[in-house]
C-alpha cells in the first residue's frame, strides 16, 4: 500500500462484514465497515472515508429532469432540509443533508427546477433510496 509517498506493508488478518482486522509493519489495529450499496464506509479512529465501486458502473450521465423523485443516497440520519414546495431551487443547491458515521451526505438539486413536495424533514432516520422530494424542472 502506498499513501503520501510511503510505502506499508499491509496484512488482513480477518474480515467479518463490519470490521477489519489488520496488521501494518508490524502493529495490530482494526477499522469498521458499513455497507451502502456499491459504497463502503470505512472507519479507522475518529476518520471515516467512503469508497466507490466502480469497476462495473455504466457511464455517469448527465442529469435530466426524469421524474423528479430525489431519493437517499445512503442510510443515514436526515440533520439538514434546505428546500419547502413552492420555492425555486438552482442547479447544484443543497437541498437535504443525510448524516452517516460522523460523515455529512449532500443532496443537491440535478437541474434548475422547483421543489414539488417534500418527504422527510430534520431528525428522520432514511433508508437507501428512500424518496426525499420530488422536484420539477424549470419551464423554460
Amino acid at each position: 500500500m502506498e499513501h503520501n509517498g510511503a510505502s506499508a506493508q499491509l496484512d488482513v488478518t480477518s474480515f467479518d462484514g463490519n470490521e477489519i482486522r489488520f496488521s501494518c509493519n508490524g502493529c495490530e489495529d482494526s477499522a469498521a465497515l458499513a455497507f451502502d450499496g456499491d459504497r463502503l464506509f470505512v472507519k479507522h479512529g475518529d476518520k471515516t472515508v467512503a469508497f466507490t465501486d466502480v469497476t462495473y458502473a455504466p457511464p455517469a450521465e448527465k442529469a435530466v429532469a426524469g421524474d423528479g423523485v430525489l431519493k437517499a443516497p445512503m442510510v443515514g440520519l436526515v440533520v439538514r432540509v434546505n428546500a419547502t414546495p413552492g420555492i425555486a431551487i438552482a442547479k447544484g443547491a443543497v437541498l437535504v443533508v443525510i448524516e452517516a458515521m460522523k460523515m455529512e451526505n449532500q443532496v443537491v438539486a440535478p437541474y434548475d427546477g422547483e421543489v414539488e413536495s417534500l418527504s422527510v424533514s430534520v431528525g428522520d432516520q432514511v433508508d437507501a433510496n428512500q424518496v426525499l422530494m420530488k422536484m420539477a424542472a424549470k419551464k423554460e
